[in-house]
């Protein structure tokens, strides 16, 4: 109902309703730049690779992205349920075979959420070489931050969580389906 009705408004109130997503991606803007800095913003996706090709096994991009959201906007719960993929990806995954045939014999979503997860205490340096070693350092962080925070097979004790990045909302209609019996 939600994208029918905010069509609708659009359609009949464009002034007002642009005014408002106008509004609402300003301080979406604004969140970010105030948590990750102007430079990082408007420059973080340079140089860091994805899973453009068949020979690409991480999606670094996406990895960053979900760090980026964690960070200016809490998005966690967002964050782990888009990592989630990487992970199953990771557990199918045979280092013994070349990506491109991973890829190709993968019972995995590649074509959905291309990617396998990082892991904790892997040097992926190598994989950044047309960025500045400040940025490299800033990206692989983050990638660790990403991995800490949403994979599934991390260590989470000690992690704290900021009560801003809490679910504020449960937008589900109802929070549990009825019982089968």
């Amino acid at each position: 109902d939600q994208p029918a009705i905010a069509a609708y408004l659009h359609g009949t109130r464009t002034e007002e309703m642009t005014e408002k997503v106008t509004t609402v991606a300003k301080r979406l803007h604004d969140a970010e730049v105030e948590a990750l800095g102007e430079d990082w913003v408007n420059t973080w996706w340079e140089g860091v690779p994805n899973c453009s090709t068949v020979e690409d096994s991480y999606q670094f991009g996406q990895i960053v992205s979900l760090y980026n959201m964690i960070k200016a906007w809490g998005m966690l719960d967002y964050a782990k349920d888009r990592y989630e993929a990487f992970d199953n990806n990771l557990a199918r995954w045979d280092f013994d075979l070349p990506t491109k045939q991973n890829i190709a014999v993968a019972t995995m979503m590649w074509g959905y959420m291309p990617g396998i997860a990082t892991e904790q205490d892997k040097d992926y340096s190598h994989l950044f070489p047309d960025i500045s070693e400040e940025k490299k350092a800033k990206v692989l962080e983050a990638i660790e931050f990403t991995r800490k925070h949403c994979s599934k097979t991390s260590d989470k004790s000690g992690l704290i969580i900021p009560t801003e990045w809490e679910t504020a909302y449960d937008m589900r209609p109802w929070t549990e389906f009825p019982m089968q019996k």
